[in-house]
């Protein structure tokens, strides 16, 4: 007797109704006594242990109870997984996810062809751009539709949302002291109560915690241990300080903290990406364990793949919708039973928004906008995000003299002042890198938000002649350059690496806040059947509303971000 159910669905659904799937079959082992199938997929082969298959998912459509239905399986997902089964690890969880399984770890972790993956072909865009977005030449980051989410793509630059003013990263936030709250706040719009919880003690040492986050210069791996991480801090510094160099509107830097992929703990030799997907899958490994036990500790939890969440219904006692009855997918409806389990639509703010708009009424949007704790605005009608520029730089660091870099227009003092009064002692024998971070307010504009996420590379003289065969340089660029960048959006291309032996070369992201005001929204597209894809996106970085704000406010904070990323370096702002 052979079952077609991953053991794990007894200790979710009743045993009387998974015997009406199992049937007995000729046992395969080792080919025995006729071949075994012959079609395995990466599907298959992952179900067996991490998924369910089309079986039991029958039996979760028909009669499964749980507890909590996550839908989405990234950062938001882990987050609420991670916390929900360390209060109650019996807590039965089913966790949909719209894509299959590709990636198992970030891709700038995976062997050098992976690297090459395009943003364009790992990402989706459900929805469509008004045509004055397009206009305006604006446009927003995808959804990666895979298990893991954006978390296999996305930038491993990990600030703190909120606190004060601080030049040191030793500095602490004191949510008692309003002195010293709100200095910088990334976190503007949201909810108060959760703007709260951001502030408490223990808020970032949990986050840190889940998403493995250390300082740039608190990570051990060589490469990044170097003198190159400790100038470009007290540069800055220095800056904020009263230096040689002003930066406008600058509030606090400090090393960036990154998400290394390696728990805290742990060594970090040979810095690493993070990604969910391991860090999900080996949470559900470990309910799976505790599930095994005698008396069972814990209950395992359910991931389906290759579900679509189209929409859901609600009901409650006298006409008032308290709860979800059913939820509509693109494998079959699924049946809420008891009116207990809590839906955690942990797909990103653009896909719940359009799951919200086509499954309640105008009178829930209504009660939703004005009664509920979250939705205080109309739903989808205001977008919080950020705009974004890119800046690559390179400059020879000076000892006893300074190369004047005539191609790069670079003035001669730069490398003296970014060294201070002591040369780098760079290492002559490998490259090493650093990541800082810069946050500041546009005081002049409403005091817009912007941060700079700075990442140095130094590749030492006569590095790249070194006997290095084809396949070894290869190698090499893909650690240095994809691998130990935080951001794929840092990275260098062989091509500039070749040509700069002995340069410092700077990659800036410098991110913008998004204007209050701004008539950017999202609206169903009645106009499109497909209730996954049905919404109309604008974006308007030009019209505002806020009386504390200029016209034009974003153009002119572009401006502001410019010169805090130029100046520093001795570039003029253009």
């Amino acid at each position: 007797m052979t079952a077609h159910v991953n053991s794990k669905v007894l200790a979710v659904l009743d045993p009387h109704h998974v015997s009406s799937v199992m049937k007995s079959t000729s046992t395969f082992a080792g080919g025995y006594p006729v071949p075994g199938p012959q079609s395995p997929t990466v599907a298959t082969a992952m179900n067996k242990d991490c998924f369910v298959d089309e079986n039991t998912w029958r039996l979760i459509a028909e009669n499964g109870e749980f507890d909590d239905i996550v839908v989405g399986s990234g950062f938001c997902a882990l987050a609420y997984i991670d916390e929900a089964l360390r209060l109650d690890p019996f807590r039965k969880i089913l966790l949909l996810e719209r894509g299959g399984f590709w990636l198992p770890d970030h891709f700038q972790n995976l062997p050098l062809p992976f690297q090459f993956v395009s943003h364009d072909v790992s990402e989706t865009f459900p929805w469509e751009l008004t045509s004055e977005t397009v206009k305006g030449n604006l446009y927003l980051n995808g959804s990666s539709p895979f298990f893991g989410g954006r978390s296999s793509f996305w930038s491993i630059w990990s600030p703190h949302a909120i606190g004060k003013r601080a030049s040191t990263d030793t500095d602490t936030v004191d949510p008692e002291n309003e002195k010293t709250r709100d200095k910088f706040n990334l976190m503007d719009g949201f909810p108060k109560f959760m703007k709260e919880i951001a502030k408490k003690p223990h808020f970032y040492k949990d986050a840190e915690r889940l998403l493995h986050v250390k300082p740039a210069n608190k990570i051990e791996d060589p490469v990044y241990k170097s003198v190159l991480q400790k100038q470009f801090d007290r540069y800055l510094r220095s800056a904020l300080d009263d230096g040689p160099v002003d930066i406008p509107g600058a509030l606090c830097t400090e090393p960036a903290r990154l998400a290394t992929g390696v728990p805290i703990g742990l060594p970090t030799q040979g810095f690493r990406q993070f990604s969910v997907v391991g860090s999900l899958l080996s949470i559900n490994e470990w309910q799976n364990k505790l599930a095994r036990q005698n008396p069972p500790a814990g209950s395992p939890i359910m991931i389906a793949t290759d579900v679509v969440i189209e929409r859901f219904e609600v009901e409650g006692p006298g006409g008032k919708p308290t709860h979800a009855r059913v939820l509509h997918t693109s494998r079959g409806p699924l049946t809420l039973r008891g009116g207990k389990t809590n839906v955690i639509l942990a797909t990103g703010a653009i896909p719940a928004t359009t799951i919200l708009l086509n499954s309640l009424d105008e009178t829930l949007k209504i009660r939703a906008r004005t009664s509920g704790p979250l939705l205080v605005n109309p739903t989808g009608k205001r977008i919080t995000s950020h705009f974004r520029s890119q800046v690559k730089a390179r400059f020879k660091p000076g000892d006893d003299w300074v190369q004047e870099d005539a191609e790069a227009n670079v003035p001669q003092d730069v490398a003296l002042q970014l060294v201070g009064d002591e040369a780098l002692a760079l290492p002559t024998d490998r490259p090493v890198v650093s990541a800082s971070h810069l946050r500041g307010r546009d005081e002049n504009n409403g005091n817009l938000q912007w941060h700079i996420q700075i990442h140095g590379t130094h590749i030492p003289v006569g590095y790249h002649g070194r006997g290095l065969s084809v396949e070894e340089k290869a190698r090499l660029y893909s650690r240095l350059f994809t691998s130990l960048a935080p951001d794929n959006g840092d990275t260098l291309t062989p091509e500039q690496a070749e040509n700069s032996d002995g340069y410092v070369l700077v990659s800036c992201s410098v991110l913008g806040e998004h204007p209050k005001g701004t008539p950017s929204q999202i609206e169903l597209n009645q106009s499109n059947p497909d209730v996954t894809t049905n919404i109309r996106l604008h974006l308007d970085l030009h019209t505002t509303s806020s009386s504390a704000l200029p016209k034009d406010s974003a153009i002119k904070l572009w401006k502001t971000m410019e010169e805090s990323t130029y100046d520093p370096f001795g570039y003029p702002a253009k």
